[in-house]
C-alpha cells in the first residue's frame, strides 16, 4: 500500500480493514455448514471459540500493558545514565 502513495498509517487501517472484511466472509460462508451430510455437527465447534475468545482477548491486552509499561521503562532508564 505504500508504494500506491498511502501513508503507513493509512495502509495499515487498508489491510486490517480487508482482514476484518475476509474474517467476516469466511465466518458467513461457513456457519451453519455441518461436518458431513449424516452427523448433525457443525463444523465450527463453538463451545471452543467461546472458551478461547477471553483467553485471547485478555492475552492481548496483558501483551499491550506490558508492551507500554517496557517502552515507559526504557526511556526513563535511558534518561536517567
Amino acid at each position: 500500500m505504500v508504494a500506491f502513495g498511502y501513508s503507513t498509517k493509512n495502509s495499515m487501517a487498508i489491510t486490517y480493514l480487508f482482514l476484518l472484511g475476509g474474517s467476516f466472509a469466511s465466518i458467513y460462508s461457513s456457519y451453519g455448514k455441518k461436518l458431513s451430510k449424516k452427523s448433525n455437527i457443525n463444523l465450527v465447534d463453538y463451545d471452543l471459540v467461546l472458551l478461547t475468545m477471553p483467553l485471547t482477548i485478555s492475552g492481548t491486552m496483558f501483551g499491550v500493558n506490558i508492551n507500554l509499561f517496557r517502552q515507559y521503562s526504557i526511556i526513563i532508564y535511558h534518561n536517567s545514565s
